[in-house]
């Protein structure tokens, strides 16, 4: 599969970076390239061993095992990790990741059943399907780790290049497929044969001497010259300015600019002039004037205006932009489904033989915005004093339920609130919605059926959204709300099965019936809505009544009114509150009121014919069924005169 001349190559290439290079036992080339890996594969058998991994899991120690994941990669500049939400590590900081579902399927990965491109398929399906990072370095790595001897780690830049050197540049996808792994890892393989003269081991021998190739392909490959290295997808000069660039302006290198160009692009609309490009990098990386117009030496071309150019062909070359027309670049497909630092080709990237940086650890999703009770109470339209009092009894009873008939702001006031309960910390909110069928099995934990990468089907215990919540919550140190809109529609008592003591005893564990132990973090809130025009709030279990603090939400007039003042929107909204209390007081009951948020409109005096038509009479009809003469003195056509021409 190789020839002789590609063989006398790649060696010619070790050899510039360690001269007398005569086999895989070099003392330097073991010393810097092998031996620190070996030591990251022994870890890793110790923290990730089949055996090990298995009893976490079983274990319910999810946790434990984001942690080790983290240590790993952390331990080594083989991944690229300076931004952590944006790096190989991305997927571990994802807000809300479904940690157990997680761990199983990075189980299938490294131990699963069948072949592994195939393993590394089902896990990529994974990552597709729950929106998470999903790139080459995160799962090669891992399997590289637990298998050195058959697996190979993809490095985007490793793997390029070795393509494009066996004249096979179309082969590489920026999304990892069993495909293209079984290729690179047999054409890996077959290069393991070829150099058996000088004795590999396994895939880490392997692995570290092409990244050794890569590496010094940037100072030239061989006899190729400039253009044909550009083809290579490797730069001539490594990370210095081409001969002639040389300048005592201080500017960012080519490699730095791949990634503020890509997100100018992303910025301009996926497509845009040379001209426009510079400028908006300029704005992006802050660059002074002096900084944007030096010059090169003896040339009217600035120095941004040259690195620019080849940060473009880069980018090209990795298949993410293009030019159709002269002068004007666009995404390409690929370009468009890239995120600003997808692939290991973004700017800043370490070299592997680089030292770590110091790594700056980010709280997932970030730290929030700062939100008072001033915003809150102008949001809302809530007076100061009644917000504290209920604020005071969420704190109190750590869980609360708005309740009130429909139109009244249950699900918008919970949002506010909980956005309020959060702070500046790095707590977070999430959402679920319950309904008749919503069962244990979803909110705490149950037993689902789960595809295997062979097509067969295994049942597992999964934990269900709350757990979910809880585990994330887990790992942070503010406050984290669950809101549960609609909270009255499910059957409670069966919903929360063991939560019912928990709700009660916060500072409490106890067994699941599924297995393991479970408690509430301290930091964890719940705020649920219930509209009570779809169930009372009198047939509410009375054990559950008794966990939560009840909050009353009636329709406000004085809240419309004051609305309808201070957006200045002109609508005679005094005839509409006469209507509205009117109508509620024929409805006779606080449960079914009719609300204002329906007409919480600056655009009021338009819509108002098709809201009462469309939303309340409907309303009204299934209020009043068997009472049509009391929906028909409500109908439009009858008080529509009150608000005169409209």
């Amino acid at each position: 599969m190789f020839n002789q001349w590609q063989v006398e190559e790649l060696v010619a290439l070790v050899r510039r970076r360690y001269p007398g290079w005569d086999s895989f036992d070099h003392p330097p080339f073991v010393d810097q390239e092998i031996a620190p890996k070996q030591e990251l594969v022994a870890r890793a058998r110790e923290h990730l061993g089949e055996e090990t991994l298995s009893n976490l899991i079983a274990g319910w120690q999810y946790d434990e095992i984001m942690r080790r994941l983290e240590q790993l990669g952390k331990a080594t500049n083989l991944l690229w990790n300076r931004v952590p939400r944006q790096g190989d590590l991305a997927i571990l900081y994802r807000p809300n990741l479904d940690r157990a579902e997680f761990a199983l399927q990075l189980q299938r990965l490294l131990y699963g059943p069948g072949p592994s491109p195939q393993r590394l398929q089902a896990f990529a399906d994974f990552a597709r399907r729950h929106y998470l990072p999903n790139r080459w370095p995160f799962p090669t790595f891992f399997l590289f780790l637990t298998h050195p001897e058959s697996e190979f780690f993809v490095q985007p830049q490793v793997a390029r290049w070795f393509l494009r050197f066996l004249g096979m540049p179309g082969v590489y996808s920026a999304a990892p497929s069993a495909e293209v792994y079984a290729t690179i890892r047999d054409r890996a393989e077959a290069l393991g044969d070829t150099l058996q003269r000088y004795r590999p081991r396994d895939m880490v021998d392997l692995q570290s001497f092409l990244w050794v190739c890569t590496r010094e392909s940037r100072a030239g490959t061989g006899n190729l010259g400039l253009e044909a290295q550009i083809e290579l997808d490797v730069d001539s000069y490594g990370d210095r300015p081409p001969v002639g660039e040389e300048t005592s302006v201080d500017l960012p290198q080519v490699g730095e600019l791949r990634e503020p160009l890509f997100q100018a692009l992303k910025l301009l609309g996926g497509a845009a002039t040379v001209s426009q490009l510079e400028q908006k990098v300029a704005a992006i990386l802050g660059l002074s004037a002096a900084q944007q117009a030096a010059r090169l030496p003896g040339r009217s071309q600035t120095v941004l205006s040259s690195r620019l150019g080849w940060a473009r062909t880069r980018l090209k070359n990795q298949g993410l932009i293009q030019s159709r027309e002269r002068g004007v670049w666009e995404l390409t497909p690929e370009g468009r489904e890239t995120p600003f630092s997808g692939d290991a080709e973004r700017a800043g990237e370490i070299q592997q033989g680089a030292a770590a940086p110091d790594l700056v650890r980010e709280p997932s999703p970030g730290y929030q915005a700062a939100y008072t009770l001033s915003e809150l109470a102008a949001d809302t339209g809530y007076p100061e004093t009644t917000l504290n009092s209920w604020l005071q009894a969420i704190e109190r009873k750590k869980q609360a339920i708005f309740y009130g008939p429909p139109g009244t702001g249950k699900t918008y006031l919970a949002q506010r609130l909980a956005r309020f309960l959060v702070g500046t910390g790095d707590g977070f909110v999430d959402l679920v919605q319950f309904h008749p069928a919503y069962a244990y099995e979803d909110f705490i934990q149950g037993i689902r059926p789960v595809a295997q990468p062979d097509g067969s089907l295994s049942y597992e215990m999964t934990p269900g959204r709350f757990l979910q919540f809880c585990a994330e919550a887990r790992r942070r140190e503010g406050p984290c709300v669950l809101i549960i809109d609609e909270i009255n529609r499910a059957n409670l008592s069966r919903v929360f099965g063991e939560l019912m003591y928990l709700l009660e005893y916060r500072d409490q564990e106890i067994p699941l019936a599924g297995g393991g132990v479970f408690s509430i973090p301290t930091n964890v809130r719940l705020l649920g809505t219930m509209n009570t025009a779809d169930r009372s709030v009198a047939l509410v279990d009375h054990a559950l009544r008794r966990r939560f603090a009840f909050i009353s939400l009636q329709p406000d007039y004085d809240l419309l009114r004051r609305y309808h003042e201070e957006e200045a929107t002109g609508f005679p909204v005094e005839p509409l509150i006469d209507l509205l209390q009117q109508l509620n007081a024929r409805i006779a009951d606080p449960h079914y009121a009719l609300g204002i948020t329906y007409f919480l409109r600056p655009d009021l005096a338009s819509q108002l014919p098709d809201i009462w038509r469309t939303e309340v009479e409907p309303y009204l009809e299934e209020y009043f069924f068997d009472q049509p003469e009391q929906v028909n003195a409500f109908r439009w056509g009858r008080v529509a005169a009150r608000f005169g021409s409209l």
